[in-house]
């Protein structure tokens, strides 16, 4: 089984100032996220997709046959998770790791990937991740 993460950048709209009733990089995430293959992929800033799809529209648009929001704005979950103090940083190639895949013995893993690419270059801020559970 494959397990991936990908923070996606602003829902991937071209900024967070936006009243677009798509996300402008909608079609390079699709592609991203067909390449990374992932069984299951947690998909990060998804910003106002809550407003713009159900989650009949998400099976659909990213061909998963479950999807699931977390609400950031439950009252159990208050805190703010972006932006960070560096964001929009303008870098010539990734320096930071920070994005990380936790597990706990006994479960194998394996095929620990970042995936690089021109499409993952233009479609989020991130790189995504992603590993095989056997």
């Amino acid at each position: 089984m494959r397990i991936a993460s990908y923070n996606i950048m602003s829902g991937g709209f071209n900024s967070y100032n936006t009243t677009s009733a798509a996300p402008q990089r909608l079609p390079l995430l699709q592609k991203a996220i067909r390449e990374i293959g992932a069984d299951i992929i947690g998909l990060v800033d998804t910003y106002r997709w809550n407003e713009i799809y159900t989650e009949a529209d998400l099976k659909r648009l990213f061909g998963y046959k479950y999807a699931y929001c977390i609400n950031l704005n439950d009252e159990r979950q208050r805190l703010p998770t972006m932006p960070t103090s560096l964001f929009p940083a303008k870098v010539d190639e990734p320096f930071l790791r920070i994005d990380y895949c936790l597990y706990s013995p006994p479960i194998p893993v394996s095929n620990l990937t970042v995936h690089y690419g021109a499409i993952f270059n233009q479609a989020s801020d991130h790189f995504p991740i992603s590993l095989t559970v056997a």
